[in-house]
């Protein structure tokens, strides 16, 4: 979702613009996790953990990402997020997403990042299997990799991502011309309710996810929703 925001990241705009208590519920801030300043500072990831997923997630970028989610209707909801290192331990590298303003509330999770790619460890939506990956490495057109949450996870969900290729596109902040396009269809439920979801998210590599679109279809009802980078 999740934001991931990839799948969980996805999942959680989903719910936290449709579903208010889901979002009141969750918490506002994951600085009580994160390691002191002159921890971080000190810690370093491994050379082989940079691999094409880490750079495509943006987990190279120290700065905020400035980001509005836009829904029919509704308001922009205006934020910013930054991955924080917390944690290099035996080969592995653990990370939070830290939201601001807007989007706090709408997407807290954890993931750890290992040779093969990036697996969600925790998010406040949906639990994912961890036979599953966040982002694998190795991001070739026509890549595919399954959905699965775990049978406890609040939103149930299964489904694939795929890697399309490169392709342009332009947001609020500049025109990518090599952004890597990723397509997720899958179909859950939560509370009873059912659900189809499509999306498209172009990834920038040093950058990370600079445009999400999202299609959420419960029953007749076709749910559109647009987050992307501004200024």
């Amino acid at each position: 979702m999740n934001r991931l925001f990839f799948l969980p990241f996805a999942v959680a705009i989903l719910v936290g613009c449709g579903d208010k208590s889901a979002a009141s519920n969750s918490p506002t801030s994951s600085s009580d996790t994160n390691a002191p300043a002159e921890s971080q500072k000190a810690l370093e990831v491994p050379a082989d953990l940079k691999t094409d997923a880490f750079e495509y997630y943006g987990l190279g970028r120290t700065e905020p990402m400035k980001l509005a989610i836009k829904q029919s209707g509704q308001a922009d909801k205006v934020g910013t997020q930054t991955f924080k290192l917390v944690k290099v331990e035996n080969g592995v590298a653990e990370y939070n997403l830290e939201s601001s303003d807007e989007l706090v509330g709408l997407d807290t999770a954890s993931f750890k990042v290992e040779k093969e790619g990036i697996r969600a460890a925790s998010n406040a939506t949906i639990s994912s299997d961890q036979s599953t990956w966040e982002l694998p490495a190795g991001l070739t057109p026509g890549k595919t990799w399954e959905i699965k949450t775990t049978k406890d996870s609040v939103m149930q969900m299964t489904g694939t991502n795929k890697v399309v290729g490169t392709q342009e596109v332009k947001t609020p902040v500049a025109t990518y011309k090599d952004a890597l396009l990723i397509t997720v269809n899958a179909s859950g439920s939560q509370g009873g309710r059912s659900f189809k979801l499509n999306s498209k998210l172009w990834l920038v590599k040093g950058r990370g996810t600079v445009k999400t679109e999202i299609e959420s279809i419960e029953g007749k009802t076709t749910n559109k929703i647009v987050m992307e980078e501004v200024k």
